[in-house]
Protein backbone atom coordinates (compact mmCIF):
# COMPACT_ATOMS: atom_id res chain seq x y z
CA UNK A 1 0.00 0.00 0.00
CA UNK A 2 1.46 3.09 -1.02
CA UNK A 3 0.42 6.93 -0.14
CA UNK A 4 -0.32 8.72 -3.41
CA UNK A 5 1.65 12.04 -3.18
CA UNK A 6 5.26 10.53 -1.31
CA UNK A 7 6.85 13.88 -1.81
CA UNK A 8 4.19 15.59 0.71
CA UNK A 9 5.11 13.31 3.40
CA UNK A 10 9.09 13.61 2.52
CA UNK A 11 8.52 17.42 2.54
CA UNK A 12 7.85 16.91 6.14
CA UNK A 13 10.60 14.39 7.13
CA UNK A 14 12.79 15.77 10.22
CA UNK A 15 15.58 17.43 9.73
CA UNK A 16 17.60 18.44 12.83
CA UNK A 17 21.53 18.77 13.67
CA UNK A 18 21.73 22.14 14.08
CA UNK A 19 18.20 23.82 13.12
CA UNK A 20 14.49 22.62 15.13
CA UNK A 21 12.44 21.18 13.11
CA UNK A 22 9.14 20.33 14.93
CA UNK A 23 7.90 17.99 11.82
CA UNK A 24 9.63 14.71 13.37
CA UNK A 25 6.67 14.43 15.71
CA UNK A 26 4.14 15.14 12.82
CA UNK A 27 5.38 12.34 10.71
CA UNK A 28 6.28 9.85 13.29
CA UNK A 29 1.88 10.64 14.15
CA UNK A 30 1.16 10.06 10.48
CA UNK A 31 2.80 6.88 10.64
CA UNK A 32 1.26 5.69 13.42
CA UNK A 33 -2.24 6.23 11.97
CA UNK A 34 -1.28 4.66 8.38
CA UNK A 35 0.19 1.96 9.99
CA UNK A 36 -3.08 1.33 12.26
CA UNK A 37 -5.51 1.57 9.32
CA UNK A 38 -3.88 -1.04 7.36
CA UNK A 39 -4.18 -3.32 10.81
CA UNK A 40 -8.08 -2.36 10.41
CA UNK A 41 -7.75 -2.98 6.95
CA UNK A 42 -6.36 -6.43 7.28
CA UNK A 43 -8.69 -7.46 10.33
CA UNK A 44 -11.63 -6.97 8.01
CA UNK A 45 -10.60 -8.95 5.07
CA UNK A 46 -13.02 -11.85 4.56
CA UNK A 47 -11.28 -14.94 5.94
CA UNK A 48 -8.49 -16.34 3.91
CA UNK A 49 -7.78 -13.11 2.08
CA UNK A 50 -4.29 -11.02 2.90
CA UNK A 51 -3.71 -7.79 0.59
CA UNK A 52 -1.71 -9.96 -1.39
CA UNK A 53 -4.38 -11.43 -2.85
CA UNK A 54 -6.34 -8.30 -3.64
CA UNK A 55 -5.74 -7.17 -7.62
CA UNK A 56 -3.80 -3.89 -8.29
CA UNK A 57 -6.35 -0.89 -8.12
CA UNK A 58 -8.75 -2.38 -6.07
CA UNK A 59 -10.32 0.44 -3.58
CA UNK A 60 -9.21 -1.44 0.07
CA UNK A 61 -11.42 1.38 1.89
CA UNK A 62 -13.89 3.84 0.57
CA UNK A 63 -14.99 6.42 3.11
CA UNK A 64 -16.23 10.29 3.63
CA UNK A 65 -14.32 11.97 6.91
CA UNK A 66 -14.97 15.90 7.61
CA UNK A 67 -17.04 16.00 4.03
CA UNK A 68 -13.59 14.82 2.66
CA UNK A 69 -13.50 11.69 0.46
CA UNK A 70 -10.79 9.11 1.20
CA UNK A 71 -9.68 5.93 -0.77
CA UNK A 72 -7.29 3.30 -0.32
CA UNK A 73 -6.32 1.82 -3.49
CA UNK A 74 -3.88 -1.08 -3.56
CA UNK A 75 -1.47 -0.49 -6.04
CA UNK A 76 1.62 -2.10 -8.08
CA UNK A 77 5.12 -1.86 -5.77
CA UNK A 78 7.00 0.80 -7.57
CA UNK A 79 10.04 -0.10 -10.20
CA UNK A 80 13.14 1.10 -10.40
CA UNK A 81 13.09 5.21 -9.96
CA UNK A 82 14.14 7.55 -12.51
CA UNK A 83 17.53 9.90 -11.89
CA UNK A 84 16.82 12.97 -9.94
CA UNK A 85 18.72 16.16 -10.58
CA UNK A 86 19.87 17.86 -8.02
CA UNK A 87 21.34 21.07 -8.46
CA UNK A 88 25.01 22.23 -7.79
CA UNK A 89 24.23 23.52 -4.31
CA UNK A 90 21.94 19.76 -2.95
CA UNK A 91 24.49 17.94 -4.52
CA UNK A 92 27.07 19.87 -2.38
CA UNK A 93 25.07 19.86 0.62
CA UNK A 94 24.44 15.61 -0.06
CA UNK A 95 27.97 15.63 0.01
CA UNK A 96 28.90 17.19 3.46
CA UNK A 97 26.22 15.25 4.64
CA UNK A 98 27.85 12.31 3.51
CA UNK A 99 31.04 12.65 5.17
CA UNK A 100 28.72 13.20 8.41
CA UNK A 101 28.71 16.82 9.04
CA UNK A 102 26.02 18.65 11.21
CA UNK A 103 23.79 21.20 9.52
CA UNK A 104 25.56 24.21 11.35
CA UNK A 105 28.80 23.15 10.17
CA UNK A 106 27.44 22.55 6.35
CA UNK A 107 25.99 26.52 6.62
CA UNK A 108 29.48 27.65 7.87
CA UNK A 109 31.03 26.17 5.22
CA UNK A 110 28.91 27.46 2.50
CA UNK A 111 28.54 30.59 4.18
CA UNK A 112 24.70 30.07 4.78
CA UNK A 113 22.34 30.19 7.29
CA UNK A 114 21.37 26.55 8.92
CA UNK A 115 17.40 27.36 8.06
CA UNK A 116 18.69 27.61 4.13
CA UNK A 117 20.42 24.50 5.05
CA UNK A 118 17.50 22.62 6.26
CA UNK A 119 15.53 24.08 3.43
CA UNK A 120 18.31 22.38 0.75
CA UNK A 121 17.65 19.06 2.74
CA UNK A 122 13.50 19.84 3.06
CA UNK A 123 13.84 19.65 -0.86
CA UNK A 124 16.59 17.13 -1.62
CA UNK A 125 14.51 14.61 0.79
CA UNK A 126 11.02 15.37 -1.31
CA UNK A 127 13.32 15.14 -4.55
CA UNK A 128 14.68 11.79 -3.96
CA UNK A 129 11.51 10.81 -2.14
CA UNK A 130 13.12 9.95 1.30
CA UNK A 131 12.51 10.91 4.80
CA UNK A 132 16.26 10.22 6.40
CA UNK A 133 19.73 11.55 6.15
CA UNK A 134 21.43 8.16 5.41
CA UNK A 135 18.41 7.62 3.08
CA UNK A 136 19.62 10.61 1.29
CA UNK A 137 23.19 10.18 1.21
CA UNK A 138 22.69 6.38 -0.19
CA UNK A 139 19.78 7.00 -3.02
CA UNK A 140 21.78 10.22 -3.92
CA UNK A 141 25.64 9.87 -3.31
CA UNK A 142 25.69 5.62 -4.01
CA UNK A 143 27.39 6.32 -6.99
CA UNK A 144 29.39 9.30 -5.46
CA UNK A 145 33.44 9.56 -4.96
CA UNK A 146 32.63 10.65 -1.49
CA UNK A 147 35.21 8.29 0.70
CA UNK A 148 33.51 6.52 3.59
CA UNK A 149 33.86 8.38 7.23
CA UNK A 150 37.12 6.34 8.70
CA UNK A 151 36.15 5.79 12.67
CA UNK A 152 40.07 6.36 13.49
CA UNK A 153 41.39 9.01 15.47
Amino acid sequence: MQVKNRSTLSAVAPVTNGCVDDTRNTTQTLATYLRELIRHIDAHLPAGITRRDIPTNEVLLDTEIDGVRCLVIKTATEGPRAPVLLSPREQEIVRLVALGHPNKVIAAVLDISCWTVSTHLRRIFAKLGVASRAAMVARAGGKSDVPPRSNAG
